[in-house]
């Protein structure tokens, strides 16, 4: 559908969507496309982004792993925030380890300011997926909050 599109702008929407799939396998076959040449070079890193919405970890661990290809098609200037980026919505506290050794392989020391704020924000988001989200799983499950109450 997106090779078809009349419009740049339905086209770039059209691989956007592929990248945020919810189904964790068509969200990889857009990732796999993104790096296929079949993808105009400026909407394939989007197709990544995308994909980083609903799947952070599976995200980044592409860009990791195709970097050499990825890198290629972004600006000089963005490219040390492109990683940092994907792992926002990240909860795994894993992907700290996984971006502190990109960032010591591959970006100066002075640059890494982002990598620091993406693993504030995934450790953030861990402690809130482990203590706040159970508290508010327990309130909606309780009898003075079910629909039954409300009615």
């Amino acid at each position: 559908m997106a090779k078809a599109a009349k419009s740049e702008l339905e086209r770039e929407e059209l691989y956007h969507l592929l990248g945020r799939a919810e189904n964790v396998a068509l969200m990889q076959r857009g990732l796999a496309l993104a790096i296929s040449g079949d993808v105009p070079t400026l909407m394939a890193p989007g197709i990544v982004s995308a994909a980083s919405a609903r799947h952070p970890e599976e995200a980044l661990d592409f860009a990791i792993r195709n970097w050499d290809k990825l890198s290629k098609m972004l600006e000089v200037n963005s490219a040390f925030q492109f990683l940092p980026r994907l792992a926002v919505n990240s909860t795994e506290l894993a992907t700290i380890d996984k971006l502190n050794a990109f960032a010591a392989a591959h970006v100066p020391e002075n640059a890494r300011q982002d990598y620091v704020l993406a693993a504030a924000r995934v450790r953030y988001f861990a402690k809130v997926r482990a203590t706040r989200l159970p508290e508010v799983d327990a309130w909606l499950a309780s009898p003075a909050n079910s629909s039954a109450s409300r009615n």
